[in-house]
């Protein structure tokens, strides 16, 4: 199995990234749910994020006249998608009216990096609000805004903190084709042509350190700072050796994506710094668990070991033998006639 990662060397993150689907059928009561496609490599349990709303801010400020800002300058500041650090909005435009200020918004929302999942709309004409945009629902998406200098939410009536979609979390079992086979009964019915989100529940170390080694191999990513690297598994003789340890090096981190929802790290992983070797997502909570995978040693039988095993198994009578051996030398007696059973 091929992970879902994406290396971020600007900001030294390992993302693990869901695997995201438009939901065609959700029915209450149902113990499954379709999907338009499903990603091979998507696996075959997990946990299922069915969302019910997307992340939406709706402003109190009556902005039915407009305001000027070209004469007075205004910015907020917002993160949004995989963005880690602020982008700047900046608003400086005479507005006659709320709607174009929304579009003002829009437009600069389009000239950023990440935040171009965002979107301004009005209500009524009167007032302002900020949303994901169509079908980016659920805990899934979220962004985070805050105050500029000299600030615009204020003028909006929009509180600066994070705004995340809702969803409901299902456990999966199976999938096939395009459908998804739940470990429950889903509870109601959930909009359709939106995203729903697949996350891991667990994930072995192993093959995170496996497709690190692919991308450092890779062109792109050889040019920047090695994200790991493996040590361990020494011999420790009598065909005995010690564990192997993943290590996360130059401050590289692993970064779950946004949700409410657990996952499990399968094997030993430290950071050459004696740091956090997780960062935590912007908005959810993702509860993290690691999972030494053995006692710290393990054993594998030596190649002659394994041959003498054989040979001595080999040599070792059939039960017909022994029953033949049996009537051979016993003669008469009770044993007589008796025969051994294959089992």
């Amino acid at each position: 199995m091929t992970y879902n990662l994406d290396f971020d060397p600007l900001n030294r993150l390992i993302r693990i990234r869901p695997f995201l689907m438009t939901l065609v059928d959700a029915t209450e009561g149902n113990d499954y749910i379709e999907v338009d496609e499903i990603d091979s490599n998507m696996p075959s349990s997990g946990w299922i994020a069915l969302s019910k709303s997307k992340a939406t801010i709706v402003g109190t400020n009556n902005l039915s006249n407009g305001y000027n800002f070209e004469s007075d300058p205004r910015s907020f500041l917002i993160i949004s998608g995989d963005g880690i650090d602020y982008e700047q909005i900046l608003l400086d435009q005479d507005c006659s009216d709320a709607s174009e200020i929304a579009n003002l918004i829009n437009s600069k929302l389009s000239q950023t990096q990440f935040a171009t999942m965002v979107e301004a709309f009005t209500i009524d004409n009167d007032f302002i609000g900020l949303r994901q945009k169509d079908p980016q629902w659920g805990e899934v998406f979220s962004f985070v805004l805050d105050y500029g200098d000299p600030d615009a939410l204020t003028i909006l009536g929009i509180s600066p903190g994070t705004q995340v979609g809702t969803s409901d979390l299902y456990s999966y079992s199976s999938w096939s084709g395009t459908r998804i086979n739940l470990d429950s009964n889903l509870t109601r019915d959930y909009p359709t042509n939106v995203y729903c989100a697949a996350y891991y529940k667990t994930m072995q170390v192993q093959q995170i350190y496996n497709q690190v080694m692919d991308w450092c191999d890779d062109p792109v990513g050889m040019v920047h700072p090695v994200p790991m690297e493996g040590a361990g598994y020494y011999p420790l003789g009598g065909g005995m050796y010690t564990d192997k340890i993943y290590i996360l090096k130059n401050g590289w981190k692993i970064l779950p994506h946004c949700g409410n929802y657990r996952l499990s790290l399968i094997g030993t992983l430290i950071t050459d710094d004696g740091s956090e070797r997780v960062r935590l997502p912007r908005s959810g909570t993702v509860e993290m668990t690691f999972q030494v995978s053995s006692q710290g040693i393990i054993a594998y039988p030596m190649e002659q070991e394994i041959s003498s095993i054989n040979t001595r198994v080999q040599q070792l009578p059939t039960a017909s033998e022994i029953d033949s051996q049996l009537s051979s030398t016993h003669g008469e007696g009770s044993w007589e006639g008796q025969k051994i059973i294959d089992l």
